[in-house]
């Protein structure tokens, strides 16, 4: 499992260092034209560069469920990919990630039957479809929402899955285990890239990516193998992995529906805004959420394992 993370990181740092020079001749750039931006320059926008450092990870464990599994996420990845180049509305990009989410339930079978809560089995039924979409759109827009400091998104990210490898390998998931390690070589390799300053950004076309896999593989670790239709999910445990990037899009919605605006309007009163605005610097705020993560993710492997 060393093995896919070093692969993630050496493929990750020689891509993402490539796209400082493809991404202005594609047009990939990140404008400082928007109020709700912080930056005051033009950064290239670089998320190709993980989904092409992913191919030899998923090549590795050369799994027909998992191919079908990546063929959902290259959806979401081309229609951020889509915003990044030349940008979508709210809607089409909400269409974009319905597809997605559609094509694992669809073509790949990957569907939650039923979940654990508080010890009690609670089968889905005629929910399990929907409950399924709404989980994995959900964490692509969650994901997205938190990438509005250098470094935050990829940072927090790389913790999440971390700790998604070892709730695997406590399970007893080998795949799952390994794929997340990829992962979390493929985001430190980035990082170093997208650190404060950065010169690289994730852009939707990552954000939509990494999201993705972040909703599938919480998921997965749970189970003790590489199944498409899940039963008895803790749902505690990926809900706590994620925990920051959901809690900080509730916070979103209930904010702007209070305010009478589109719960789609970008702005600059996300939880990460509000802490830099106490004037902390940049990596300060960015190290703190770090830590909230971090927390939150021990919570997550205590109630796994107790």
């Amino acid at each position: 499992m060393v093995r896919e993370f070093f692969i993630g990181l050496v493929s990750s740092l020689a891509l993402t260092a490539l796209s400082q020079y493809i991404a202005p001749r594609l047009g990939l750039l990140d404008l400082p034209n928007d109020a709700h931006k912080h930056h005051g320059r033009t950064v290239a926008i670089g998320g190709w560069a993980l989904a092409f450092a992913a191919l030899p990870i998923l090549a590795l464990a050369n799994l027909a469920e998992l191919w079908k599994l990546a063929l959902g996420s290259l959806v979401a990845f081309l229609t951020g990919l889509l915003d990044d180049r030349f940008g979508l509305s709210p809607k089409a990009k909400l269409l974009g990630q319905l597809l997605g989410a559609l094509v694992a339930v669809l073509v790949a079978g990957w569907t939650i039957q039923s979940v654990n809560l508080f010890g009690i089995e609670l089968a889905l039924g005629w929910m399990t479809i929907p409950f399924t979409l709404f989980w994995v759109v959900g964490a692509i827009n969650a994901f997205n929402l938190i990438d509005g400091l250098d470094g935050l998104a990829a940072g927090s990210a790389a913790i999440i899955l971390g700790a998604t490898a070892l709730t695997a390998s406590q399970s007893g998931n080998s795949i799952v285990f390994a794929l997340s390690m990829g992962f979390v070589g493929i985001l430190l390799g980035f990082l170093l890239f997208n650190w404060a300053p950065a010169k690289v950004f994730l852009g939707d076309s990552g954000t939509h990516l990494v999201g993705y896999w972040l909703a599938v593989l919480c998921i997965q670790a749970t189970q003790s193998t590489l199944s498409t239709r899940l039963s008895d999910v803790p749902i505690l445990v990926p809900i706590l992995l994620l925990g920051m990037p959901i809690g900080d899009t509730a916070w979103a919605i209930l904010r702007r529906l209070r305010q009478k605006k589109s719960i789609f309007q970008a702005d600059r009163g996300h939880l990460h805004h509000r802490v830099l605005a106490l004037g902390l610097s940049e990596r300060v705020t960015v190290m703190l959420f770090y830590g909230i993560v971090a927390v939150l993710c021990a919570v997550a492997i205590a109630i796994f394992n107790f």
